[in-house]
């Protein structure tokens, strides 16, 4: 149990000191998609990490709760919702590679559907023999 709350301690900490820096950095140079793409990519990691922690240690009494005890279901509601983050607004992989193409500068990902309109994107997939470009 104490490692647990540790755990979940250190990610609240980490992500408290990330959303400060990214603050900053977007306070001083306005605007990044890539640097935002950070906040998002810790949320939808972490958050799931600490609902199935409070969940472990409130064990299975924390999946219930008095009616109008809107308190006792957070345990509960946390868990339910920890993959909202991690899709909704973009999925984890879509933040990384937001993450690693505009604030690393990292080379886009190879696509065979890049120079062709969305319409014809599943069509073209049924064909695709694997090779890129």
């Amino acid at each position: 149990m104490r490692q647990g709350i540790a755990t979940a301690h250190i990610h609240d900490y980490a992500r408290a000191q990330l959303g400060v820096r990214i603050a900053t950095r977007l306070a001083r140079d306005g605007m990044d998609a890539g640097v935002a793409a950070y906040g998002k990519l810790a949320a939808g990691t972490y958050d799931p990490i600490r609902a199935r922690i409070g969940l472990e240690i409130g064990g299975p009494e924390s999946l219930l709760w008095e009616q109008g005890d809107t308190a006792g279901m957070r345990t509960t509601l946390d868990y339910l919702n920890g993959r909202i983050q991690s899709i909704a607004g973009g999925t984890n992989e879509m933040q990384r590679n937001a993450v690693g193409e505009r604030a690393l500068g990292l080379p886009r990902e190879p696509s065979f559907d890049t120079n062709r309109p969305f319409s014809e994107v599943l069509k073209a997939s049924r064909n695709w023999n694997g090779q890129v470009g």
